[in-house]
């Protein structure tokens, strides 16, 4: 086909094509022209709905004012000098109300009622005693004896004259040392006694002039009894004045000889070789001038 009579047919088609359309466009025979304009003139939705939209929150404002200035639905009771507060009033926390036991103010306080404990700052004193008891378990009870056999006098560091004398200390924890000493050989048959003197003299082939502190014991069966001597040199005797002088009892239980003359003391008892590792043994001293 020739290209000139195919552009002719084609311009030709287009041409119909506008045609028809316009056409369309064109008011037909018979209608009235009074209907187009006013369909072309119809204002559009959203402007006729702009009235009935709901209010700005200015008038939201406007009625919460309103509803505020509104009377109330009761009738309030006009306050008076005599009304009386309801029970939801709140009382202050610093007045609190007072209660059936007030609480006394701080700065006179109550005395404790605890019970009182007995003092311990005046302690009972220690002496020397002559006499303690011992336990024979099964056999009874008996004692453990202590005198002068003859009095003896040592001048002191102060210059005057004393009457010596050996006891125990009357503290409980010497006294309880006495009895496990005593109770160690395990004495039957009879209830057993001690007896210590204390010589001014001696004549013993067993204590020379250099040993300081000599004993000698004997066991009398028929009297259940143990005896025993004691002799102490002069000079263990002024040794311990002095310290006595000089720091009372608790200084002699320091002194050098202290431990022999427990030595002679507790032995004959226990009839052992040993010797307690506290004092028990006291001295007396009377001044006679």
């Amino acid at each position: 086909m020739n290209r000139k009579l195919l552009y002719a047919l084609v311009g030709l088609g287009l041409v119909v094509v506008i045609i028809q359309i316009v056409s369309l466009f064109l008011p037909r025979r018979g209608s009235r022209v009074a209907t187009v304009p006013t369909f072309t003139r119809r204002p559009p939705p959203t402007f006729t709905l702009t009235p009935t939209v709901i209010p700005p929150t200015v008038t939201a404002t406007e009625t919460a004012t309103s509803t505020a200035t509104r009377p109330p639905t009761e009738t309030p009771v006009p306050p008076t000098a005599t009304n009386t507060p309801t029970n939801t009033s709140v009382p202050p926390t610093d007045t609190p109300e007072p209660t059936d036991t007030p609480i006394p103010p701080t700065d006179t306080p109550v005395r404790p009622t605890a019970t009182p404990r007995p003092p311990t700052a005046t302690p009972m004193p220690v002496t020397v005693l002559n006499t303690v008891p011992i336990d024979n378990g099964e056999w009874g009870e008996n004692s453990i004896y202590c005198s002068v056999a003859e009095e003896k006098w040592i001048k002191g560091s102060d210059g005057h004259q004393y009457r010596v004398g050996l006891g125990f200390l009357s503290r409980p924890e010497s006294l309880s040392r006495v009895q496990d000493f005593w109770g160690y050989p395990g004495r039957g048959g009879a209830n057993w006694k001690m007896l210590i003197k204390v010589k001014a003299h001696q004549s013993w082939t067993s204590c020379p002039s250099d040993r300081d502190v000599c004993y000698e014991t004997s066991i009398w069966s028929g009297q259940a009894t143990v005896n025993c001597e004691v002799y102490l040199q002069d000079r263990v005797w002024t040794s311990l004045l002095n310290d006595w002088i000089a720091g009372g009892w608790q200084a002699t239980t320091h002194n050098e000889y202290y431990q022999d003359v427990q030595a002679a003391v507790f032995k004959p008892m226990c009839n052992c070789d040993k010797v307690p590792a506290i004092p028990c043994v006291g001295f007396t001293f009377a001044r006679v001038d």
